[in-house]
């Protein structure tokens, strides 16, 4: 459920985007990441620009970025004459690294690339938590339509590295427990940054979360980020600093490059007596020393 939501925050802030901005800007989700993704990626992400076709369209891989337990890539969806509209938000990937499927969940974001709707722009973000990302690994998307409208199947199989993202990554040890109102136990485990994302995991006593938790934070320059959970299951999790609506526009901060301190604060949704949604803080703020982010270690 916290991945759906996820997904969905996600997809609202990016239809915020296509109606905001000029058609020209639009198609460049068929190539670059960085539109999709709001930020310059290039120096991570890798070109596939592979082609199938079936039942009458063409799937294009544009674009794919491997990071620590996660793969995004971006891919476009037309009619194969040019003659047909594309279905919104049916064709979907599922994921094989190293020919054992492995995603266990993806969050997406799309919009039609054309007024005729026979061009479609994707980014999916797939959680990988078990496969070492940080080298050289073969993957394969298998596209199908869930909703089997169209009856094709299109394979499309690469190789991508996270090397890259993974010697650009620094991180910190946080060990903060929070102890929640249903005797759950919140435990923040590290802080981690990259070019990509900036992220805090995080475990809990019990399995699942009864309601959804964010993170609000603020570093000493002044940056305010907001960390969603993008990521739940198992206990585990991740906490990661998404786009938000501000003023009817997404809006995605990241902490600045040369602040030395982030403080914390831990919120949990609830409601109140008349069901509306309500965000209650927990336990208390929490300051971080980021002089001792360090770079990242190799999985052994």
């Amino acid at each position: 459920m916290v991945a759906v939501a996820a997904c969905l925050a996600v997809m609202t802030a990016t239809t915020a985007v296509f109606q905001n901005e000029v058609q020209a800007a639009i198609e460049q989700i068929r190539y670059s990441l960085s539109v999709a993704l709001g930020k310059d990626m290039s120096s991570y992400s890798e070109v596939v620009h592979t082609s199938v076709s079936n039942a009458g369209y063409t799937i294009t891989l544009e674009e794919v970025i491997a990071a620590e337990e996660e793969l995004i890539v971006s891919y476009m969806i037309q009619s194969e004459n040019g003659d047909k509209t594309v279905p919104e938000n049916t064709i979907t990937g599922k994921l094989s690294v190293n020919g054992k499927q492995a995603a266990l969940s993806a969050g997406s974001s799309g919009g039609y690339l054309d007024r005729e709707r026979k061009q479609y722009g994707c980014q999916v973000s797939y959680q990988i938590p078990d496969v070492d990302l940080s080298g050289k690994n073969k993957f394969e998307l298998e596209f199908t339509d869930h909703e089997q409208v169209l009856k094709g199947n299109w394979k499309i199989q690469f190789e991508a590295s996270g090397s890259e993202l993974f010697l650009k990554t620094k991180e910190m040890e946080v060990g903060v427990s929070y102890t929640l109102p249903d005797k759950n136990r919140l435990i923040l485990d590290a802080l981690s940054f990259n070019d990509l994302a900036q992220r805090v995991t995080f475990h809990t006593t019990k399995k699942g979360l009864k309601q959804d938790i964010e993170l609000r934070a603020q570093d000493d320059q002044g940056t305010t980020i907001r960390f969603s959970m993008t990521e739940m299951g198992n206990g585990k999790g991740v906490f990661e600093n998404s786009f938000v609506i501000e003023d009817g526009a997404p809006v995605r901060n990241w902490i600045a490059e040369d602040a030395k301190t982030l403080t914390i604060t831990v919120y949990q949704n609830g409601f109140s007596e008349s069901d509306e949604d309500v965000w209650q803080q927990v336990g208390d703020a929490l300051t971080l020393d980021l002089t001792k982010l360090k770079k990242r270690e190799k999985k052994k």
